[in-house]
């Protein structure tokens, strides 16, 4: 065969076409490494690592073995490699905004196999056809990317995609026109002369923050008998929870340019008021919207935005009382999945994660004024929550951090107590969870489980802290997890666990209940679980069994939200829809 024919089917001098077997080895890896990263079993830094470095390392392997391993002459290998290169910045300047990342987790590994079977198909053809079938298939994936937006990334990191010029629930929500609330002093005498009676569910899990549900509720068996819708309404996105007062509900919203505190009537989903912050937070991994609860404590409601606005309004009318810019003021670096935490408040203070520079870490607030009573340094991200306990007869506020956890004086931010717990580079995401008088479960990191402490005091106020036991039984991501008559129940990944607080050990683990949000109903002992996939479940649990007593389906989007009991009532909600349902009484 001529070698100096352009039109030959040999390479190389071979008669034999390109060589396939160099380059489908390094899409093999990256075929193996997609299995092991969609894995939740697996630690979250480490399937992070391996969908973006791995992703990187296999697209340069293939091009190096594509050019010098394959038989090809350089100038088809180089040619097609400049052309798909050319192509993938066309297509990713093209692309739906936020999706930049999307090209390297998903765009590479996809563009190496369609590139690899286009050589397979063409391998014994002429140049121009091996280049030809290599860049149109990396050209049909860079299309593809160019015409999708990455909606959300679900738990196994696969994305939820819709072709992006379909319009998002939240334009659909927009275009049905503004907001619009009564006007309370014309049009609803009685919603203005609202009071708060009932603290039903003020903040984020609860009462005391702890995902308990403490008003008595009778045992329920939803395959007898199931809840009943009252009211479904449209949202916009954002992964706030709900609060729930004196029949009111509220929560946080994302409506285009504005991030909204709402009020709605808990009764009938009707809208109340609302107040409008001009802010957008928006990212691949989980959309738009505002992420943490709002807190109503003494006719206040206390919101913090994805961005760092703390906000005070009236719980009557939603009339903005002060306001602080903790990103504009304090330096406070934008986490990656924006501020999540929900505002606790006590005494005289409402408390908040600024992540600023100095000492502007934690902030305590004037809960009536705003300015800043005290300051506790932390730099980097926290998903987590202060959350109030009491020990004895001392009021704390532990606090989750990177590689510690910390019981502070709620009054003065003074430290109480620390524990060290393990830090890999992951932020704090979970909640502590208090068991009684003297001690409390603590989450270690990801994928390093929890731990039991004990706190002990001193007549000189100085408190004591001693491990009792930690275990990789369960190890929350951000699934927080249950307390009930002396054991835990929570999700360890993908598994719903039970283990025992004497010692750490694991009683049994189910996978049949899905991934998602729980709630404890104290009077019965049974858990009502949202998944992701928006079933709700009622499941008995034991520290013997768990046993499933019904499921409705009541969301069709991904849902991360918390769900709430309040008044015998169920209220979920997630990116799209807000939902009610009736607890059988």
């Amino acid at each position: 065969m001529d070698p100096t024919n352009p039109q030959s089917t040999t390479v190389n001098g071979s008669g034999n076409g390109a060589r396939l077997w160099p380059t489908l080895l390094v899409v093999l890896t990256q075929v193996g490494l997609v299995t092991i990263w969609i894995s939740p079993s697996n630690e979250n830094l480490f399937r992070l690592m391996l969908m973006t470095l791995g992703a990187l390392l296999c697209s340069f392997m293939f091009m190096i073995l594509l050019v010098f391993a394959s038989r090809l002459t350089w100038r088809v290998s180089l040619l097609t490699i400049l052309a798909i290169v050319i192509l993938g910045i066309i297509s990713g300047i093209c692309a739906a905004p936020f999706t930049a990342i999307a090209y390297l987790i998903y765009g590479f590994p996809l563009a190496m196999v369609a590139t690899w079977i286009g050589l397979a198909l063409t391998h014994k053809r002429s140049a121009k056809s091996q280049i030809l079938g290599m860049v149109s298939g990396a050209a049909l994936v860079w299309l593809g990317m160019s015409q999708i937006r990455i909606e959300r990334v679900q738990w196994s990191f696969l994305p939820v995609v819709a072709l992006r010029w379909q319009p998002t629930a939240e334009e659909k929500l927009l275009a049905q026109g503004p907001f619009e609330t009564p006007k309370l002093s014309e049009n609803n005498a009685q919603a203005a002369a609202w009071s708060a009676e009932r603290l039903e569910w003020p903040g984020f899990r609860g009462l005391r923050g702890d995902g308990r549900v403490t008003e008595p509720l009778p045992k329920m068996d939803w395959q007898q008998k199931p809840p009943k819708e009252l009211w479904r309404r449209p949202v916009g996105p954002g992964w706030s929870s709900m609060s729930v007062v004196s029949g009111r509900l509220f929560t946080q919203e994302q409506r285009g340019g504005y991030e909204l505190v709402s009020c709605y009537n808990a009764e009938t989903g009707e809208p109340v008021w609302q107040h409008k912050e001009q802010s957008r937070f928006e990212e691949m991994q989980s959309g738009a919207g505002p992420r943490a609860t709002p807190t109503f404590a003494n006719g206040i409601i206390y919101a913090y935005g994805a961005k760092a606005v703390l906000m005070a309004l009236d719980a009557t009318d939603g009339k903005l009382l002060w306001r602080r810019d903790l990103m504009l003021e304090f330096n406070a670096a934008l986490p990656i999945w924006g501020f999540c935490t929900s505002p606790v408040v006590y005494g005289d203070n409402v408390v908040v994660f600024a992540g600023g520079d100095g000492e502007n870490g934690f902030i305590a607030f004037d809960k009536t004024t705003g300015e800043v009573r005290w300051r506790m340094s932390e730099r980097g991200m926290n998903f987590s929550s202060p959350q109030l306990m009491k020990f004895g007869e001392q009021s704390m506020l532990v606090i989750n951090k990177t590689g510690a956890t910390l019981g502070l004086d709620p009054n003065s931010g003074k430290v109480l107590w620390q524990q060290e717990t393990f830090s890999n580079g992951s932020p704090a995401i979970v909640q502590p969870q208090q068991l009684n008088d003297t001690g409390l479960i603590i989450p270690f990191g990801d994928d390093k489980g929890v731990g039991y402490i004990e706190l002990t005091s001193a007549p000189d106020a100085n408190w004591g802290v001693q491990e009792k036991w930690r275990t990789r039984s369960i190890k929350p991501w951000y699934n927080d997890y249950l307390y009930h008559d002396g054991h835990v129940y929570g999700f360890d990944k993908q598994f719903f666990v039970c283990v025992d607080t004497q010692d750490g050990s694991l009683k049994w683990k189910s996978r049949k209940f899905g991934f998602g949000q729980a709630v404890l109903v104290q009077s019965t002992g049974q858990v009502v679980m949202l998944s992701e996939d928006g079933e709700v479940r009622l499941i008995d649990v034991s520290p013997v069994e768990s046993k499933q007593l019904g499921s409705v389906q009541v969301l069709n989007d991904t849902c991360w939200n918390h769900p709430i009991i309040a008044g015998g009532r169920l209220y979920v909600r997630n990116s799209v829809e807000m939902v009610c349902l009736e607890l059988p009484q």
